[in-house]
């Protein structure tokens, strides 16, 4: 459960207000300053585990190409919040009550350019998780002058806004101060369990500035994979070599050369363990031939080396679907049944969901221009819904003024004149105030002593009607009781859509006609 207050969002709508300072390039000046490094550098990266293919993934014929990654920098100063769960224990160590802790305020910091979480990639043109490993650091952005080099190519294109990229240091930041609070609790509670972390997380932007980073790329094919038509083909890779600290990043892969020798050999020894073993055990083994060496030997090699050239991908795939499906839709905006602060957490949780499924979505090679299409659609989806909130929050606001303002005005009418005396009707039914005397909050399925909005009103009707609606019923009884439901929906809407007749009919004033 992660909650935020909304006025840090308020904050990344107007995120133009930034000061930034791009008028010149700022580059960070480059160690290596050769493709021959950086070749050796990846050489050496494929190179670490034994089942690796070191050199043997990029040829001669493979060109590098010097690029210049654009990375926005922030300074922002931050607050935050937080509660959680304390599990109290009974004498065998069994947990048997959770205690909610009341909300507490925590530190107030400043996060600054230099560290890993306030920088961020302004291009959709690289996975981000190459990125992260490539970034800058404290050194980089210490070193960054504003001079063009000689043989600089034309930079990446900034096409990520000022506005979603501090979005992802605020994420960042969200991230590393919740892992630090979680285990500044677990140390404070030893011995007692801590569950339900919140943390409610509000920044302020101070300074931002953009920095390009050199680094070379390097395309090659390696493996393969099947596509959605049940082909084999290629895998595309490209790999990243940072030019000024001279880090890779890569896809890690499986020597398909390797896995074949080392299944082939270990058919064989499994053959002749086999035989021994048989042998020892006084059944009468039958004589492995030399052609039943090679045979199972190469047929198990062949296997090993298809395994090493599918498997990583198939198993790519399917984290990737299995992280896919555990994100829904379930989120309604206004919900009668939930408070507008609950609304507000379960939108920041979802919005921390669906950019960790971005980020993991678009690690395959892809078009930059449908991740940066998808990134933005995100932004903007979450953006309408905070808008939302900020519109049912005024509505409350403004609703919650006007009762004040007429208990008060009743309270000094009655102080004049004296209790109000209450109309009954001809059933002796009285009218009061805020009574669903007729039932159409019911009908709805709303609750009329807690603020409902038009929106909720709106959105309750559309849904109890597609319910009732008599076409959707076939038998006879069933289709005569959703009739009789159907028209009283028809009749509660027609009264309290309209903000005039609802008023009369909150006030008791209103008579069926």
């Amino acid at each position: 459960m992660v909650a935020v207050a909304l006025r840090c969002h308020s904050l990344l709508l107007n995120s133009r207000k930034y000061t930034t300072v791009a008028e010149s390039f700022k580059i960070i000046p480059q160690i290596i300053s050769d493709e021959a490094r950086a070749r050796d550098n990846f050489v050496a990266f494929h190179s670490q585990k034994w089942l690796s293919p070191g050199k043997f993934v990029l040829s001669e014929e493979h060109a590098w190409e010097k690029v210049f990654v654009p990375f926005w920098l922030f300074r922002g100063t931050f607050r935050y919040d937080y509660s959680y769960r304390v599990g109290l224990k009974d004498d065998s160590g069994k947990i048997v009550e959770w205690k909610s802790m009341p909300w507490s305020e925590g530190a107030r910091f400043v996060a600054h350019e230099n560290e890993d979480a306030m920088q961020i990639c302004g291009t959709f043109q690289y996975r981000f998780d190459f990125i992260d490993s490539l970034k800058p650091g404290k050194v980089g952005v210490d070193m960054a002058v504003c001079e063009r080099p000689g043989d600089m190519a034309e930079p990446d294109a900034i096409d990520m806004k000022r506005s979603l990229a501090w979005n992802f240091a605020w994420r960042n930041v969200y991230a590393k101060e919740e892992r630090a609070l979680r285990a500044l609790l677990e140390q404070k509670h030893r011995n007692t369990s801590i569950d339900c972390v919140k943390l409610r997380l509000t920044g302020v932007p101070n300074f931002s500035k953009v920095v390009h980073l050199p680094a070379y790329i390097v395309r090659y094919t390696y493996g393969e994979k099947i596509n959605v038509h049940g082909e084999r083909i290629p895998s595309k890779f490209y790999a990243m070599v940072s030019a000024v600290s001279g880090r890779v990043a890569s896809n890690e892969h499986i020597s398909v050369k390797k896995s074949a020798v080392l299944g082939g050999i270990g058919a064989t020894l499994a053959m002749g363990v086999s035989t021994a073993m048989r042998s020892m055990l006084g059944y009468n083994a039958a004589a492995w031939s030399f052609f039943d060496y090679v045979f199972t030997s190469s047929g198990v090699a062949a296997t090993c080396a298809l395994l090493a050239q599918v498997l990583p991908e198939t198993i790519r795939q399917n984290k990737e679907y299995e992280l896919f499906s555990q994100f829904d839709d379930g989120f309604n905006i206004g919900s009668n049944e939930e408070h507008l602060q609950v609304l507000k957490d379960r939108e920041i949780e979802r919005m921390l969901k669906e950019w960790t499924r971005w980020e993991q979505g678009t690690k395959d090679p892809c078009d930059p221009e449908k991740r940066k299409l998808w990134a933005e659609n995100l932004w903007n989806a979450h953006r309408s819904r905070l808008e939302k909130m900020r519109i049912l929050d005024r509505e409350r606001e403004e609703a919650q003024k006007r009762r004040r303002a007429d208990s008060e005005r009743e309270m000094r009418r009655e102080a004049r004149w004296g209790p109000r005396k209450r109309s009954i009707d001809t059933e002796g039914m009285s009218h009061k105030r805020n009574l669903d005397y007729l039932g159409f909050y019911q009908v709805l399925g709303l609750d009329p002593s807690n603020f409902v909005t038009q929106h909720e009103i709106k959105q309750k009707f559309y849904k109890k009607v597609l319910r009732y609606h008599p076409d959707k019923h076939s038998c006879s009884e069933s289709k005569a009781e959703a009739k009789k439901v159907f028209q009283r929906l028809i009749r509660a809407y027609e009264v309290l859509k309209h903000p005039a007749t609802r008023k009369k009919y909150d006030a008791g004033e209103w008579n069926e006609p």
